[in-house]
């Protein structure tokens, strides 16, 4: 049978739009780049929390997913997905926890930077705000059991913490405040005082 001239240009057309389409579909695909990896801060102290940063931007010509691996030392420490669209970039975070002292190599794809881990052999070693979530935690704790009356001086000065009361000692308060020193800040020296009645330079007053 003949093909005539229109069924000949119906055939071209629908071969052309087959081939577009195959372009399409096989050439269509998400790559994923990461940029500026951070640690923040870069030198901390042994049981300190410090945030992995990595930008991560889909550089291909369609939507994806990434799986954003954190690597430490040489070791896969956590995993997160992220998915992005054609142009699209966002930042994946990480919280690590180090329990010991040393220099470790951070790695996201291809990017690596250092974290300083050193060790805690002082009062000092810890920063301000370790402390002051220290002092935070027994005050809530000391407000949960209306204990919080009893203290008139719960701050952190000297490179030990206060604990001050308007009366006699309440020893209840003093092991609450003490079980939260040794579990978030072990070895900072806590000075109980009795019948205070000035204040200075308290960072909590009740």
């Amino acid at each position: 049978m003949a093909v005539t001239k229109s069924r000949l240009g119906i055939v071209g057309v629908v071969v052309i739009c087959v081939a577009v389409a195959a372009f399409f579909l096989l050439g269509a695909k998400a790559e994923f780049k990461v940029t500026s990896l951070e640690v923040s801060p870069s030198e901390t102290f042994v049981g300190e929390s410090v945030t992995v940063s990595a930008n991560v931007k889909n550089v291909g010509n369609a939507e994806g997913t990434y799986k954003c691996i954190l690597v430490i030392d040489g070791v896969e420490w956590n995993a997160k997905e992220v998915k992005l669209s054609e142009g699209e970039e966002k930042v994946v975070t990480f919280e690590v926890v180090e329990g010991t002292e040393g220099n470790y190599t951070i790695k996201v794809g291809d990017q690596a930077t250092t974290l300083t881990v050193s060790p805690k052999l002082f009062v000092g070693a810890y920063s301000q705000e370790v402390l002051q979530a220290v002092i935070d935690e027994a005050a809530e704790e000391l407000k949960h059991k209306d204990l919080i009356n009893k203290v008139v001086i719960l701050a952190y000065k000297d490179q030990e913490i206060e604990l001050g009361f308007y009366g006699k000692i309440d020893s209840e308060v003093v092991e609450i405040v003490k079980a939260i020193i040794e579990r978030r800040a072990p070895g900072v020296p806590l000075e109980v005082v009795e019948n205070v009645t000035v204040i200075t330079d308290s960072l909590f007053t009740s």
